[in-house]
Protein backbone atom coordinates (compact mmCIF):
# COMPACT_ATOMS: atom_id res chain seq x y z
CA UNK A 1 0.00 0.00 0.00
CA UNK A 2 3.00 2.42 0.79
CA UNK A 3 4.27 1.83 -2.82
CA UNK A 4 0.66 2.77 -4.18
CA UNK A 5 0.98 6.02 -2.20
CA UNK A 6 4.36 7.32 -3.34
CA UNK A 7 3.29 6.33 -7.05
CA UNK A 8 0.47 8.21 -6.77
CA UNK A 9 2.28 11.03 -5.31
CA UNK A 10 4.66 11.16 -7.70
CA UNK A 11 2.08 11.12 -10.58
CA UNK A 12 0.47 14.52 -8.90
CA UNK A 13 3.72 15.70 -8.45
CA UNK A 14 4.07 15.66 -12.05
CA UNK A 15 0.91 16.65 -12.87
CA UNK A 16 1.17 19.88 -10.55
CA UNK A 17 4.83 20.83 -12.25
CA UNK A 18 3.66 20.04 -15.72
CA UNK A 19 5.20 16.97 -16.64
CA UNK A 20 7.85 18.51 -18.50
CA UNK A 21 11.75 18.73 -18.15
CA UNK A 22 14.06 21.26 -17.95
CA UNK A 23 12.60 23.72 -19.79
CA UNK A 24 15.24 25.95 -22.31
CA UNK A 25 15.63 29.59 -23.21
CA UNK A 26 15.47 29.89 -26.71
CA UNK A 27 18.37 31.32 -28.69
CA UNK A 28 18.94 33.37 -31.68
CA UNK A 29 19.54 29.97 -34.08
CA UNK A 30 15.97 29.18 -33.02
CA UNK A 31 14.50 31.47 -34.99
CA UNK A 32 15.14 31.47 -39.00
CA UNK A 33 13.53 34.79 -40.00
CA UNK A 34 15.81 37.68 -38.92
CA UNK A 35 16.19 41.69 -39.64
CA UNK A 36 18.06 44.69 -38.32
CA UNK A 37 16.04 47.60 -37.73
CA UNK A 38 17.89 50.97 -38.30
CA UNK A 39 16.39 52.05 -34.82
CA UNK A 40 19.34 49.48 -33.10
CA UNK A 41 17.04 46.75 -32.47
CA UNK A 42 17.78 43.05 -34.03
CA UNK A 43 14.18 40.88 -34.44
CA UNK A 44 14.29 37.17 -35.00
CA UNK A 45 11.44 34.90 -34.53
CA UNK A 46 9.40 32.01 -36.25
CA UNK A 47 6.22 31.14 -38.08
CA UNK A 48 3.92 28.84 -37.55
CA UNK A 49 0.53 28.59 -39.41
CA UNK A 50 -2.02 26.19 -37.63
CA UNK A 51 -4.80 26.88 -39.98
CA UNK A 52 -6.29 30.38 -40.18
CA UNK A 53 -3.77 30.85 -37.21
CA UNK A 54 -0.42 32.40 -37.30
CA UNK A 55 2.04 32.14 -34.22
CA UNK A 56 4.92 34.42 -34.12
CA UNK A 57 7.31 34.17 -32.04
CA UNK A 58 11.18 35.29 -31.53
CA UNK A 59 13.84 37.57 -29.93
CA UNK A 60 14.41 41.57 -30.29
CA UNK A 61 17.44 42.56 -28.64
CA UNK A 62 18.57 45.87 -28.40
CA UNK A 63 22.42 47.19 -29.82
CA UNK A 64 22.00 50.85 -29.43
CA UNK A 65 24.37 53.10 -27.46
CA UNK A 66 20.94 54.09 -25.45
CA UNK A 67 19.58 51.85 -23.55
CA UNK A 68 15.45 51.04 -24.28
CA UNK A 69 12.26 51.29 -22.00
CA UNK A 70 10.15 49.08 -24.53
CA UNK A 71 9.41 48.68 -28.38
CA UNK A 72 6.21 47.88 -30.18
CA UNK A 73 6.88 45.38 -32.54
CA UNK A 74 4.19 44.10 -35.40
CA UNK A 75 3.52 41.74 -37.47
CA UNK A 76 1.82 41.62 -40.69
CA UNK A 77 0.42 39.38 -43.54
CA UNK A 78 1.18 40.64 -47.07
CA UNK A 79 -0.97 39.51 -50.04
CA UNK A 80 0.62 39.40 -53.14
CA UNK A 81 0.57 43.41 -53.59
CA UNK A 82 2.26 43.93 -50.67
CA UNK A 83 -0.80 45.56 -49.15
CA UNK A 84 -1.47 44.33 -45.17
CA UNK A 85 -4.23 42.05 -45.48
CA UNK A 86 -3.61 40.84 -41.32
CA UNK A 87 -1.84 42.32 -38.24
CA UNK A 88 -0.94 42.27 -34.58
CA UNK A 89 1.12 44.13 -32.52
CA UNK A 90 3.34 43.17 -29.26
CA UNK A 91 4.98 45.51 -26.26
CA UNK A 92 8.17 44.68 -25.45
CA UNK A 93 9.59 45.48 -22.36
CA UNK A 94 13.44 45.85 -21.31
CA UNK A 95 14.07 45.85 -17.36
CA UNK A 96 16.25 48.77 -16.52
CA UNK A 97 18.53 51.23 -18.13
CA UNK A 98 22.13 49.36 -17.01
CA UNK A 99 22.13 48.08 -20.60
CA UNK A 100 22.34 44.39 -19.04
CA UNK A 101 19.33 42.96 -19.97
CA UNK A 102 19.50 43.82 -23.77
CA UNK A 103 17.47 40.35 -25.27
CA UNK A 104 13.52 39.81 -24.56
CA UNK A 105 11.33 37.55 -26.49
CA UNK A 106 8.14 38.35 -28.12
CA UNK A 107 5.16 36.52 -29.09
CA UNK A 108 1.77 37.22 -31.22
CA UNK A 109 -1.18 35.44 -32.64
CA UNK A 110 -2.53 36.61 -35.93
CA UNK A 111 -6.02 35.04 -37.51
CA UNK A 112 -4.96 35.20 -41.11
CA UNK A 113 -7.38 36.45 -44.10
CA UNK A 114 -6.47 33.52 -46.09
CA UNK A 115 -4.86 36.20 -48.73
CA UNK A 116 -1.36 36.20 -47.13
CA UNK A 117 2.17 35.73 -49.44
CA UNK A 118 3.94 36.58 -46.61
CA UNK A 119 4.55 37.56 -42.97
CA UNK A 120 6.84 40.20 -41.68
CA UNK A 121 7.73 41.56 -38.45
CA UNK A 122 8.27 45.62 -37.97
CA UNK A 123 9.61 48.07 -35.16
CA UNK A 124 6.50 50.36 -34.97
CA UNK A 125 7.81 52.38 -32.03
CA UNK A 126 10.78 52.41 -29.40
CA UNK A 127 10.51 54.50 -25.92
CA UNK A 128 13.81 55.10 -24.57
CA UNK A 129 15.23 55.48 -21.14
CA UNK A 130 15.64 59.44 -20.84
CA UNK A 131 19.41 60.06 -19.17
CA UNK A 132 18.56 63.69 -18.41
CA UNK A 133 21.28 65.09 -20.20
Amino acid sequence: MTLRRLALSTMLGLVITGCVGPRTTPTPTDFPFSKEDPTGLQVRWRLVRDGAQVHVDGLVTEFSAIPMKGAILEVRGLDAHQRVVSWAWDVVHWSDASGTDRTRPFQMRIRAAGTEERFDVVVLQIDYYDWGG
